[in-house]
C-alpha cells in the first residue's frame, strides 16, 4: 500500500510538471523598438531568465533612454545616438520609461511571473524567481496562495536565493491532488522593489 501511495504522489507531481515545465531558462529574447516617442511594443511578458532587448528604430531620431523603476535597470542618459540595451530578467512587474518623454506615453511594463519546475527526488516542486545571470536586482520576495484563499502569504520576505522547493522551515509541502497553488515574486535593489509579478497559478 505504501508503494501505491508513493506512486500516486509521483503521478500527481509528474502531471503538474508536464503542464508547467517552461522552456530552458534564458532561451528567449524579446525585442522592443524605441520610436519617437513611444516603445513598440510597450508591454511585454517574458519568463524568468529571458531577456528584453531595446534598440532604436530606423525612423527614430529623438533623445531617449530606458529607465526601470527603482533603478532596477538603466540604459544610461538620454541620447540621440545608438540605443542597444539588453537586460536579463528575474520575476517581477517592471515599469520603465524614457526620462525625457515618459509623461508623453513613452513608458511600459516587462511582466515576468515565477516559474515552476521539478525538484530533487521525493520532493514536490521548485519555484524559481531568478537565475545567476539575471540583472534586475539581487534580492527577492516571494508570496503564495493555496486553495481558494484570496490572501497572499509571505514565503520568502527578503532572500538572495534564486529558487526554492516550496515548503516551510525547510520542510517541503505535500502536493494535494486537485488543489490550486499560486506564486508571485518581486525583485529588489537598494532603492526598493519592483511591483509584484503576475501570478503563476496551477492546479495539481
Amino acid at each position: 500500500m505504501a508503494n501505491i501511495g508513493r506512486m500516486r504522489k509521483f503521478a500527481v507531481v509528474l502531471a503538474v510538471l508536464v503542464c508547467l515545465a517552461p522552456a530552458p531558462l534564458g532561451a528567449a529574447t524579446k525585442g522592443i523598438k524605441v520610436k519617437d516617442n513611444f516603445f513598440k511594443p510597450a508591454n511585454v511578458g517574458v519568463r524568468v531568465g529571458d531577456s528584453v532587448h531595446w534598440t532604436r528604430a530606423a525612423d527614430s531620431f529623438g533623445s531617449h533612454n530606458i529607465h526601470g523603476e527603482r533603478n532596477l535597470f538603466l540604459s544610461g542618459p538620454v541620447t540621440t545616438g545608438s540605443i542597444d540595451f539588453k537586460v536579463r530578467f528575474s520575476a517581477g512587474n517592471f515599469y520603465y520609461r524614457c526620462d525625457l518623454h515618459g509623461g508623453a506615453n513613452m513608458e511600459g511594463f516587462v511582466r515576468v511571473p515565477p516559474s515552476v519546475t521539478g525538484a530533487p527526488s521525493g520532493l514536490p516542486f521548485t519555484v524559481r524567481w531568478a537565475t545567476g545571470k539575471t540583472k534586475t536586482g539581487g534580492r527577492y520576495a516571494v508570496q503564495y496562495r493555496v486553495g481558494s484563499s484570496k490572501t497572499w502569504r509571505t514565503w520568502k520576505p527578503d532572500t538572495i536565493t534564486v529558487s526554492g522547493v516550496f515548503g516551510k522551515s525547510k520542510k517541503p509541502v505535500a502536493v494535494v491532488n486537485g488543489k490550486k497553488y499560486s506564486f508571485r515574486a518581486r525583485s529588489k535593489n537598494k532603492k526598493g522593489p519592483s511591483r509584484w509579478s503576475p501570478p503563476r497559478t496551477f492546479r495539481a
